[in-house]
């Protein structure tokens, strides 16, 4: 994030601020101040709106020089009062919406008056930021309030409001969509760069989404009853889910009296439709605004995302984390654990058949030079750490029987390779529940789940047990608290199921199907107590990341880029932050950091 702007403050007709709303009470709240110097801590700008909402009093303040001077000396005042509380505002944002219809003047008005007021606020705080916002059709044509090119020499940045785009509310109908309709984001975003540089436009994304009673459940119903009109929705992942880029959804609401309440609040006694923007179709926009060069994206509005975080988390891997090429030709998925504080060990099997390990001790910032470790593996290499500088690592033989190896110098050295009886189909997966602790997993010859376990370090191995099923790829597995094992392995539907244990692997539960269509065996980590990170290939090999904070309910799957030629590996340096690797199509060693909130 890099700018916060309060909406707003109300200008009314004569140029005066209106006082007796919830925007006037809020401007001078402790409320925002706390949020002002909260955002200034984190390094963000903050930002007043300025708007006017009737057509109207948009015309009388941008047509009269009179109503435009008071603008432009009651917004100074109030910017200038902030300043002497220490609560400095970084900027101006401009929101008038009305119409050009009625009024021949309005648009050569508007852009006199955002240069007046643009220069006034410039004169006084010159490093100040001006953005203006601006209808997603604003730059399809020359008429209307905003005539796009003129207004671009004035202003640092359009705020494009490419939301409310549904062309008829007599029917139900997507809120943002990226193609099709008589508005969209593609053509949008296309029309604004032939009237603005793309340095200058911020792609607006709708935070909340309409709703509809309906005749029935076909996309696109017409709209019937007294309530048929749409309703927007602020928290729309209350609702059922949809799918990306126009998620919708369908339900019956009851009549009142039943016993049942429809999701999304009240009694309608008619078919209900819900459009809105997920993660996933979100994600498709935050592509379209990279793909061009944006300046960037804006959130309308903050808050109406309730406690959910899977907005925050696509944001976050659209616009801080990105994959980066490691150097390398790997002949195997790779494997990862971290050894210490900063520190990243990665695992890949060579053309020779031998095993090489990269590592970083600045988390992933920087990486030594490959190295080598004598091997003969037929499978990718297994990798945990249970105490700092301590890696076990684990592959298939040409035998199918099971090898381990350790290092207690971080990689710098290590055991002669000790042979472990087994008859493996698939690579093993391993994971700790604490030190010394080693817990195995392998697809057996039958593709039932095998399990072993080793106290001390592996010196001693207790002997093999099956847990059974019936896998089509290799397992992961990770312990996320005292005691709990959870293993994934995809099924022979191509789906992702997952088995548990809270009692150190003496019992387990059932196999639960998780669902997906996967392409590659998955990974897993763990960052929390309770919380679980899978990832896998779908079937356009991309990744795809679904997450659980306490295992038992699942969020969606969520696509992090590709194509990508292996299993991905993944593992956790601490809170919040995910090291996930995977080979390209190319056959090098690609890294992401991701981030979670």
């Amino acid at each position: 994030m890099s700018t916060v702007d309060y909406f707003g403050l109300t200008i009314q007709a004569d140029g005066s601020i209106n006082q007796s709303d919830r925007g006037w009470t809020n401007w001078n709240s402790a409320g925002l101040a706390t949020v002002i110097n909260a955002a200034h801590a984190a390094g963000d700008r903050v930002v007043v709106t300025i708007k006017a909402l009737n057509a109207d009093a948009v015309n009388s303040i941008v047509t009269s020089s009179t109503a435009t001077n008071n603008v432009i000396q009651n917004v100074i005042a109030q910017m200038s009062l902030k300043d002497q509380a220490n609560l400095n505002i970084d900027g101006l944002n401009i929101d008038f919406e009305g119409t050009s219809t009625g009024y021949p003047n309005v648009q050569s008005g508007m852009t006199n008056f955002t240069q007046q007021i643009g220069s006034a606020v410039r004169q006084r705080w010159p490093a100040s930021f001006i953005t203006i916002d601006t209808y997603s059709g604003s730059a399809s044509w020359d008429g209307g309030i905003f005539k796009i090119d003129d207004l671009a020499p004035y202003v640092d940045a359009f705020f494009v409001m490419a939301y409310d785009m549904v062309p008829d509310f007599n029917h139900a109908g997507p809120n943002a969509p990226m193609n099709g309709w008589t508005y969209n984001d593609t053509t949008s975003v296309s029309q604004y760069l032939t009237k603005a540089p793309a340095s200058k436009i911020i792609l607006g994304v709708p935070y909340y989404g309409y709703k509809w009673c309906t005749v029935d459940t076909y996309a696109y119903a017409p709209a019937t009853g007294a309530d048929g009109k749409a309703v927007s929705s602020t928290n729309p992942r209350a609702c059922p889910a949809g799918t990306a880029q126009e998620p919708w959804a369908s339900w019956w609401s009851p009549p009142p009296g039943s016993p049942s309440v429809d999701p999304c609040g009240a009694y309608h006694s008619s078919w209900r439709e819900l459009y809105y923007d997920d993660a996933a179709s979100l994600g498709l926009k935050y592509d379209l605004v990279n793909a061009n060069n944006l300046r960037g994206t804006g959130l309308w509005a903050l808050g109406y995302d309730g406690s959910s975080t899977d907005l925050w988390n696509e944001l976050a891997l659209k616009f801080v984390s990105y994959w980066r090429a490691l150097s390398a030709r790997m002949y195997s998925a790779p494997a990862v654990t971290s050894s210490a504080a900063n520190r990243l060990d990665v695992f890949a099997r060579g053309q020779d058949g031998a095993l090489y390990e990269r590592s970083s001790s600045d988390s992933g910032d920087t990486w030594n030079y490959w190295s080598r470790i004598q091997a003969v593996t037929t499978s990718q290499p297994a990798v945990v750490s249970f105490a700092a500088g301590r890696i076990d690592l684990f592959v298939r033989g040409v035998d199918m029987a099971l090898y381990h190896r350790s290092s207690i110098d971080s990689g710098a050295s290590w055991t002669p390779w000790s042979r472990i009886q087994a008859n493996m189909s698939s690579a093993p997966t391993v994971t700790s529940l604490g030190a010394n602790r080693l817990d195995v997993f392998a697809r057996g010859q039958d593709n039932a789940l095998y399990y072993l376990e080793s106290t001390d370090g592996g010196m001693s191995w207790k002997p093999w047990s099956r847990i059974g099923a019936n896998m089509s790829s290799d397992p992961a597995a990770v312990s996320s608290a005292a005691g709990r094992l959870d293993v994934f392995a995809r099924g022979q539907d191509n789906a992702l199921y997952l088995i548990s244990s809270t009692d150190s692997g003496a019992s387990w539960q059932p196999w639960q199907r998780l669902g997906g269509n996967l392409a590659s065996a998955p990974a897993a980590s763990s960052w929390g107590q309770g919380r679980l990170d899978v990832f896998a290939l779908g079937r356009d090999l991309n990744v795809y990341h679904l997450y659980s904070s306490d295992g038992t309910s699942w969020q969606y799957w969520q696509r992090l880029g590709g194509p990508f030629s292996s299993a991905p590996a993944a593992t956790s340096q601490g809170s919040g932050s995910i090291d996930l690797f995977a080979r390209g199509q190319d056959l090098a060693l690609d890294y992401l950091r991701l981030y979670i909130f």
